[in-house]
């Protein structure tokens, strides 16, 4: 498959990520991939992998030992392969071209430790949608909503197995109300802001299939510092692709 404005991404580590016009990342994806900070022997999932952002990060840390991503689009898919073979990864990361909403026909049920997305931020009728149908895909809910997201989910995790997402602060009560419809309860969640002065952008939230309740508010995550200059937590989230920026440009 052709893809138009192909780029190669060093991650670090001699890891390297591809994208191309509609398939990208941003620092939401490289948040979330350090928040759900997974242990070597979790059994996890990525839903809706894009580029593979998320799960190559995981490969460049070293951990977990094996990650299965779920996408939809087949282009994208194409991309997650394509790094699959490039970093020799063949044993460590499995991509499977599938719906979301018919998880249990891709995925086994019940066995995942850690669940993962970074979800389109938009409802299916909230602004003008591109005609790009992978950019649509990708900002508003078209082909799966919240609670179908939780519902998936809660359906490949073990009990109090992890399910992480981000999402914007102006959704924050459905979020909430979805993941703990589908028996996902929330328990840790950490606002993101560009600096301090500022309000949150976005937020990272937790939830443990078969917990009780107890939410726990972690302390902001600041982008900048007050120079505007990344800030230093920040700085490690990126590792070495922050160092690997000039070869990125």
């Amino acid at each position: 498959m052709i893809h138009e404005k192909l780029r190669k991404h060093y991650l670090g580590e001699s890891t390297v990520v591809f994208t191309d016009s509609v398939h990208r990342f941003g620092t939401d994806a490289v948040l979330l991939a350090a928040f759900a900070d997974p242990k070597r022997s979790d059994k996890t999932v990525e839903f809706g992998t894009g580029c593979g952002i998320i799960s190559l990060i995981w490969c460049r840390n070293g951990k977990p030992m094996h990650i299965d991503a779920l996408e939809l689009q087949e282009d994208a898919v194409d991309l997650v392969r394509l790094a699959i073979e490039e970093n020799g990864l063949q044993d460590r990361l499995t991509v499977i071209n599938g719906d979301l909403k018919q998880v249990d026909t891709h995925l086994n049920k019940g066995c995942y430790d850690l669940v993962v997305m970074n979800p389109p931020y938009k409802k299916a009728d909230d602004g003008v949608i591109t005609p790009v149908r992978g950019l649509a895909i990708a900002r508003h809910e078209v082909m799966c909503d919240l609670n179908d997201i939780c519902q998936a989910a809660a359906t490949v995790l073990n009990t109090g197995g992890r399910f992480c997402m981000c999402h914007r602060p102006s959704r924050l009560s459905e979020v909430l109300c979805a993941m703990h419809e589908a028996g996902l309860e929330p328990k840790r969640i950490r606002f993101v802001q560009q600096k301090a002065e500022f309000a949150p952008n976005l937020f990272l939230v937790e939830g443990k299939k078969g917990a009780g309740e107890g939410l726990v508010v972690d302390k902001p995550l600041l982008l900048e510092d007050a120079l505007g200059n990344m800030t230093q937590e920040v700085k490690e989230i990126y590792g070495e692709y922050y160092e690997q920026k000039g070869r990125n440009q």
